[in-house]
């Protein structure tokens, strides 16, 4: 049975300058930055719904949990604040939620919390530290997606940036990342997401038993395009294959992996040692085709065998179950909906 949460938070705990979290826009309005976001609307079923989920108190005591208010960040007044409310939330013999939306995965150096992140590593991640989904506006919604009927071959999508395709492009390629990325870590990052990637690509686009439509940008978010125009090409291809290829960017998560579900199609996920949201209660081997980093030499055998597997209506099946698990528990509504899971296991393994 589904449980509400308690949560009891503070405006005056928030760092001069920052919004709050998006755990509290049902509560406390929807901040002016996010009006002007690409994907604005995008909380709007949770900021209508939110308060039958989540209940707001007025006193720490009374709470399930604290929440620090504000998305944490390393500037010393937000590891001041985070401190003072947690100090609170421990005399209260409570424990605070943290949220950190980031490409960083440096560990928070704050006492007495439950972390929701999106950038971490699972061979070095802490008991406190869990996933949170990285949040795009509705695919299916707006493309009033569908189940694609099976063909013969396994239709794959893929639209963004790669390290390159071809030996040319190889060999300018470090010259280039050097241009642009003068921070060595900010470059390694950066090389990290699109190695992963390109190499994907390259696996499938040289294997004929594999229908590819990729669109292969020049540079990083659609750079020199219309971001509009390039939103809805990115959201047209996404729903164009029954399979689309899913792995991190800069940081060691994948918004694409969540997108790719609210469209109903079947994730090709590149595993980087990550840490999804809700794994320690739901199997993802049995949402998406997992593929180990390590084992990407497999990559295309193990998608035309998965595809040759299933027949149509498992086929259709399987896109609706990806659909149907996204407004479960990715969608902000299902996310927050099934947040005290996450917490009970938190507690029950610290």
């Amino acid at each position: 049975m589904d449980r509400m949460l308690k949560i009891y938070s503070d405006k005056k705990f928030i760092p001069q300058g920052r919004s709050h979290t998006v755990m509290l826009y049902p509560y406390w309005g929807l901040p002016s930055t996010e009006r002007k976001d690409p994907d604005a609307g995008r909380y709007e079923e949770y900021i209508q719904n939110g308060k039958e989920i989540i209940e707001l108190v007025d006193k720490p005591e009374a709470a399930d949990y604290i929440l620090f208010p504000s998305e944490f960040s390393f500037e010393q007044e937000t590891i001041d604040q985070a401190n003072a409310l947690s100090a609170i939330a421990g005399k209260n013999n409570k424990k605070m939620i943290v949220f950190f939306n980031s490409d960083y995965e440096e560990k928070i150096p704050v006492l007495n919390i439950i972390v929701l992140r999106t950038t971490f590593f699972k061979s070095t991640r802490d008991k406190n530290e869990f996933a949170v989904p990285g949040w795009s506006i509705d695919f299916g919604k707006i493309k009033n997606s569908v189940p694609i009927k099976k063909a013969k071959r396994p239709s794959v999508s893929y639209c963004g940036y790669v390290d390159y395709l071809n030996l040319k492009e190889q060999f300018n390629l470090r010259k280039w990342y050097r241009k642009i990325f003068h921070n060595s870590r900010v470059l390694k990052m950066h090389e990290k997401g699109s190695m992963v990637r390109g190499r994907a690509v390259r696996t499938l686009l040289k294997d004929e038993r594999i229908e590819t439509n990729f669109i292969i940008r020049n540079g990083f978010w659609a750079a020199g395009m219309d971001q509009q125009t390039a939103r809805n090409q990115y959201m047209d291809n996404m729903n164009s294959s029954v399979y689309a290829i899913a792995a991190r960017g800069a940081g060691n998560y994948s918004y694409r992996l969540y997108e790719i579900l609210s469209c109903g199609r079947i994730p090709v996920f590149i595993n980087t040692d990550c840490v999804l949201p809700f794994e320690e209660i739901v199997d993802w081997k049995k949402i998406v085709i997992w593929i180990d980093e390590s084992e990407q030499n497999t990559l295309a055998d193990r998608l035309v065998n998965f595809h040759e597997s299933l027949g149509e209506e498992e086929l259709i099946l399987r896109q609706q179950a990806c659909r149907k698990f996204y407004e479960e528990y990715i969608c902000p509504v299902g996310f927050f909906k099934n947040l005290y899971k996450i917490l009970e296991y938190a507690e029950l393994h610290a």
